[in-house]
C-alpha cells in the first residue's frame, strides 16, 4: 500500500470524507500512479515508461466531484521530488514570463524544449488544478510545452472540468491544438470522476463569515468581526510588488487586510496581484460584492481569479456581499463561475482553510 493510499483510506476512517463510489477510479489511478513513482527509487519506474505505459494521470468532471481533493492528497503524499502543485493559470502565467524573458519571444520547438528543461528542474512532479483553454495563444502553447515536459520526463497531473475531447471546443484554428488533445490520450490515464453531488459542500457548516444582504446589521457584523481581527492593533497600508509595479492595500493589520470589492476586482488589479495579495496575507475582508450583471464581465473576470488565488493559497476570506454566492454572477452555469461560487461556499464554513493549511 502506498502512503496515498494509506492517507486515503486513513480520511475514510476518520469520517473525514465519505466513500464514493465515483471517484474510485480516480484513487486506482492515482495509487498506479503513485506506485509507479515509489518503483522510481528502485530503478523500475524507467522501464515503465519505457513500455508506454501512461505517466500521468488527467482527472475530469464536474465542479465539486472532489478532482482537487485527491490531487492534492496525492501530490502531498507521493515520495518524489521536487514537486510543485499549482493552479493551471498560475502556471501559464509563469510559462509567458519565460517565454517574455526570451529575446526573440518566438514560441518555437527550441524554445520551449528549453523552456520544459528549466521547469524539469524544478519539479520532476506537475500537480496542475483546473486547466481550461480559452486563450488561442495559450492553445499553441500548451501543446508544445507538454510534449517538450514529457520528453523531459515531467510526470504530469491534470484536473479539469472537460473531458480532453471538450478542451478548447469552438476556438480558433482548433486543428492545431489536437495533437495536444491526442498526447493526453497518449501519455495520461485519463479518468472521469461522475455523479452529481458537489463533495465541497459536505462537511461545510454555514459559519459567519459570509456576510448578506447588505444593510446596517450585516455591515455592523462585518465590522465587527474586523475588529476582533484586529484586537485593537492600528491599520496600516501594505505594499506588494508585482513585477516592478507597486500595489498599495490601505487597510491591513499584521496578516490580516481588508479590501473593497473595487479595490480588488473593479480597479487595477491583474491576476498576478491576486496571487501576491494571496501569499501576503492570511486573512482577507472582502468588502461590498455587488450582484454583478452581464455588464460586468471585467469585474465577474477579476473576482473569479481572485477567489481562484485565495483559494490556492488556503487564505480565510471574509465576505460582504448583496446576495449569496450562488446569485453573484449573470451566468451561473458558466464553468468558472461554478468553481467560484462553490468555492466560496466552501470557505465560509468552519472547516475552511484544510486543517494544517495558510491560516491555521
Amino acid at each position: 500500500m502506498t502512503a496515498f493510499l494509506d492517507a486515503y483510506q486513513r480520511m475514510l476512517e476518520t469520517g473525514e470524507i465519505e466513500l464514493d463510489r465515483d471517484q474510485s477510479r480516480a484513487v486506482e489511478a492515482l495509487e498506479s500512479l503513485s506506485a509507479d513513482l515509489s518503483a522510481e527509487r528502485h530503478g523500475l519506474f524507467a522501464s515503465l515508461r519505457s513500455r508506454g505505459a501512461p505517466c500521468g494521470v488527467y482527472l475530469w468532471g464536474s465542479v465539486g466531484r472532489g478532482k482537487s481533493m485527491l490531487m492534492d492528497l496525492f501530490c502531498h503524499t507521493v515520495s518524489i521530488t521536487p514537486k510543485r502543485r499549482l493552479h493551471f493559470h498560475a502556471f501559464m502565467e509563469e510559462v509567458h514570463a519565460e517565454l517574455n524573458a526570451q529575446q526573440d519571444g518566438e514560441h518555437d520547438g527550441d524554445t520551449m524544449r528549453g523552456i520544459a528543461a528549466a521547469l524539469s528542474e524544478r519539479a520532476r512532479l506537475l500537480c496542475l488544478d483546473e486547466l481550461e483553454i480559452i486563450d488561442m495563444t495559450d492553445a499553441v502553447i500548451v501543446g508544445r510545452l507538454f510534449e517538450a515536459l514529457t520528453a523531459e520526463g515531467v510526470v504530469i497531473v491534470i484536473t479539469s472540468n472537460d473531458a480532453p475531447d471538450d478542451l478548447y471546443r469552438d476556438g480558433p484554428n482548433r486543428d492545431a491544438f489536437l495533437p495536444f488533445i491526442s498526447l493526453l490520450k497518449q501519455h495520461m490515464h485519463v479518468v472521469e470522476i461522475g455523479g452529481t453531488l458537489d463533495r465541497r459542500n459536505d462537511a461545510v457548516r454555514i459559519d459567519k463569515a459570509y456576510f448578506c444582504p447588505i444593510n446596517d446589521d450585516t455591515a455592523a457584523q462585518f465590522d465587527a468581526a474586523w475588529d476582533r481581527v484586529r484586537e485593537g492593533r492600528s491599520e496600516a497600508p501594505v505594499d506588494i510588488v508585482t513585477h516592478g509595479r507597486v500595489v498599495r492595500f490601505p487597510r491591513a493589520v499584521g496578516n490580516s487586510v481588508r479590501v473593497t470589492f473595487g479595490e480588488a476586482c473593479a480597479g487595477r488589479l491583474s491576476a498576478d496581484d491576486h496571487n501576491a495579495l494571496a501569499a501576503r496575507f492570511d486573512r482577507v475582508f472582502l468588502d461590498g460584492v455587488p450582484r454583478l450583471s452581464a455588464e460586468h464581465r471585467d469585474e465577474a473576470r477579476r473576482l473569479v481569479t481572485l477567489i481562484d488565488a485565495l483559494y490556492e493559497a488556503r487564505v480565510r476570506l471574509v465576505v460582504l456581499a448583496e446576495v449569496p454566492p450562488e446569485q453573484l454572477f449573470a451566468d451561473p452555469a458558466q464553468n468558472d463561475h461554478q468553481r467560484t461560487v462553490s468555492r466560496l461556499k466552501e470557505m465560509r464554513g468552519d472547516a475552511w482553510p484544510p486543517m494544517g493549511d495558510k491560516g491555521e
